[in-house]
């Protein structure tokens, strides 16, 4: 959830940016939050699930 608040506040801050959430298993329990992670990914947030034996691997692009 708190990958969730940091993704939604750097979106709302700079809305052109890219915001991209790398993880393993999301959970998004309680009141509301469900919703939340629907809006953050509406707000075009990129969530990328890997398994845990596959960590991806982060490049920096070629400009």
């Amino acid at each position: 959830m708190t990958a969730l608040k940091y993704a939604h506040e750097i979106k709302s801050a700079n809305p052109g940016c890219y915001v991209s959430d790398v993880y393993i298993d999301m959970h998004a329990f309680g009141k509301g939050h469900e919703d939340f992670y629907n809006r953050t990914s509406e707000a075009k947030t990129l969530f990328l699930m890997y398994e845990k034996n596959d960590k991806p691997v982060i490049r920096q692009a070629d400009e």
